[in-house]
């Protein structure tokens, strides 16, 4: 029987925007699987990160070396946002029945991000 062992390397790489300032990332990872049978038609890549776009590459070897690398590049899906991030209650001059808060923005980190939409319940503030 012959023994094949794979190497599979993928690599990704993106750019977003969080806090207002756009972020790079980029990683690598290298998976062996020896001794691998005949038989085998699928393995799972594990780690993969939302809206990331990958280089993977395959190569096989046997006792007789090398074959071929295969290498193919894919883009993963996008994924749900990070939760935001909690309210700030800003001070203020303003009359009692208002508060401001500040919301910062989600960060893209998942993908772009279209439109965002907030719910606020109105509460009426009772000094004591």
């Amino acid at each position: 029987m012959v023994f094949v062992h794979l190497q599979i390397t993928y690599s990704g790489s993106k750019s977003y925007k969080e806090n207002g300032e756009f972020k790079e990332l980029s990683h690598t990872r290298v998976v062996k699987l020896d001794a691998v049978s005949p038989g085998l038609q699928s393995h799972t890549l594990e780690g993969l990160v939302p809206h990331t776009t990958y280089k993977i590459e395959l190569s096989a070897f046997n006792s007789m070396g090398e074959g071929p690398k295969i290498s193919l590049i894919l883009k993963t899906d996008k994924g749900r946002p990070p939760p935001l991030q909690r309210p700030v209650i800003m001070e203020t001059e303003l009359p009692d029945e208002f508060v401001p808060i500040e919301l910062e923005p989600a960060s893209e980190r998942n993908g772009p991000i279209r439109y965002d939409r907030t719910h606020f319940s109105h509460y009426k503030i009772i000094a004591k």
